[in-house]
């Protein structure tokens, strides 16, 4: 699109005042996409609002329409938490389903009579929005909510996901500590996890160089204890 416009300015199609306002706008669109292009957890209100007047913009040259954004690209950026379309989603949290329907035909010894249970709720949020069952707080007990926060931080921190690249200790934390505030996770298991030492042994053992940084753990506890 920016060389269909230099063509234009050089023939003289367009004056230099629109190709300058042409170009400050597609490099601030640029620079824009360039920030939220990244798999954050969060898209804010005005960033949303951003995305759709990029889509909107449009060059006409000769009868065709140039754009910056196809629909597709659109709505991936469009998409407010985490990485992944609503399709896409409901195709990973199938796997919740397979789990429990697999180790539901399974005949366990009777001290792992409840393997089942724990492996197939650890998508459950404290505050029933979690799936696959949506169940309250007072029915997740301690063990599923113990391999909710396990599978959470590995799954932040992974290196290896094709999706998205490795977050750091700090917004590692930062979003969990979020989520603890927003009533998903269990605060009190968020606690142990940072106060046991844990996050420095699998940083060190299962982590890249650049996630391991410097974090400031009472900045983190503030976000979900006020």
């Amino acid at each position: 699109i920016i060389q269909v416009i230099e063509n234009d300015y050089l023939k003289n199609v367009i004056d230099k005042n629109q190709y300058e306002k042409l170009l400050s706008e597609l490099s601030s669109y640029k620079e824009f996409l360039n920030k939220v292009n990244i798999g954050g957890e969060y898209m804010k209100d005005e960033h949303i609002a951003l995305v759709e007047e990029i889509y909107a913009f449009c060059y006409k040259k000769d009868e065709k329409t140039y754009k910056i954004l196809t629909e597709d690209e659109r709505n991936n950026l469009l998409i407010r938490k985490g990485t992944l379309l609503k399709s896409e989603i409901d195709k990973m949290r199938e796997h919740v389903l397979v789990t429990y329907e697999m180790l539901s035909q399974l005949t366990f010894p009777k001290k792992y009579k409840n393997v089942t249970k724990y492996a197939s709720e650890h998508h459950e949020k404290l505050n029933g929005k979690g799936y696959p069952f949506q169940l309250p707080a007072k029915d997740i007990p301690l063990q599923s909510r113990i391999l909710a926060i396990a599978d959470l931080f590995e799954a932040l921190t992974a290196a290896d996901r094709p999706y998205k690249k490795g977050k750091t200790l700090t917004q590692t934390l930062k979003i969990m500590a979020f989520m603890t505030k927003d009533g998903e996770i269990d605060a009190k298991l968020l606690d142990l996890l940072i106060d046991s030492g844990i996050v420095t042994k699998y940083a060190k053992k299962f982590m890249k160089d650049y996630q391991i940084d410097n974090v400031d753990y009472d900045k983190i506890k503030a976000i979900y204890k006020t």
